[in-house]
């Protein structure tokens, strides 16, 4: 069973990207060394009750040779406020690595990834370990804030092919994203689709039904990373359970944790066909 730390983590660098995205780097050694792509970290954002729970973070991006992480987050309430006040030396409690991440196909095989706004992030990290393992990577990207695109630019790459689309919010959901990922995989054989917080608790969302129904259409699995709020993150609480089907025909449904089972799932397993 794969160890998970609770330590201190120092910051390093906690500077705002664009808008109302972050990017903070924290120095914690033992989770930087065993954390995977798609995995996260739960953090303690203050000594007090208020914020009362943790908030869990997927890693962009892994430093092992330094011993840091870097996550990329947005402002949108009290906690991740208070994250955006941490200056460089200030300390947060970190428990990691947590969950399940992503799993890539043999050496050399072609894998496609699809992503908007923050979700970009954990496929960055992805993206990253499958360029070192010798595969070719097309990323398809999109988001409101095209400044987020600052974040792609370790994956200039000659084996990845990256397609940025900023939508400024008008494209309902990335319908020119599948468009252009369909015409482009059209033409390329790939292995593996991988999805990353597409639309944050929408389960409606059109990318990720398009991602799915494609791969069930072309039997070229596909997994998705879920976005869930979440308390204790390590199984105990139960907040965040989803009902999960059993088999691809879908007849059957079972109850899952998020943080234990997931974050990431086959699109199947999650979501609906037809």
């Amino acid at each position: 069973m794969e160890r998970i730390y609770d330590i201190t983590g120092k910051v390093l660098v906690n500077n705002q990207i664009s808008g109302k995205h972050w990017l903070l780097k924290l120095y914690c050694p033992e989770i930087a060394i065993s954390i995977k792509p798609g995995q996260f970290v739960s953090i303690r954002l203050t000594r007090q009750t208020d914020p009362l729970f943790r908030r869990p973070f997927t890693i962009y991006r892994v430093h092992s040779e330094e011993g840091s992480i870097s996550i990329i987050y947005q402002v949108v309430g009290k906690g991740t406020e208070l994250l955006s006040a941490m200056t460089a030396e200030e300390t947060l409690d970190v428990l990691g690595p947590l969950g399940n991440g992503f799993q890539l196909p043999e050496n050399g095989e072609a894998i496609a990834l699809v992503g908007r706004n923050t979700g970009i992030a954990p496929l960055v990290a992805l993206a990253e370990e499958a360029l070192l393992q010798e595969h070719k990577v097309y990323a398809f990207f999109s988001a409101a804030d095209s400044g987020l695109f600052k974040i792609t630019k370790s994956l200039n790459n000659r084996k990845c092919e990256l397609l940025l689309y900023p939508d400024n919010g008008i494209w309902g959901c990335g319908i020119h994203l599948t468009k252009k990922m369909a015409q482009v995989l059209g033409q390329e054989r790939i292995s593996s689709l991988y999805t990353g917080g597409l639309c944050s608790f929408c389960a409606s969302c059109g990318v990720e039904k398009f991602v799915h129904q494609y791969a069930r259409a072309t039997s070229i699995p596909a997994q998705i990373s879920r976005e869930q709020y979440m308390s204790c993150a390590v199984g105990a609480c139960l907040g965040c359970v989803i009902p999960t089907f059993t088999g691809p025909e879908q007849e059957q449904v079972d109850y899952r944790k998020v943080c234990k089972d997931g974050p990431v799932f086959l699109s199947w397993e999650v979501v609906k066909n037809g």
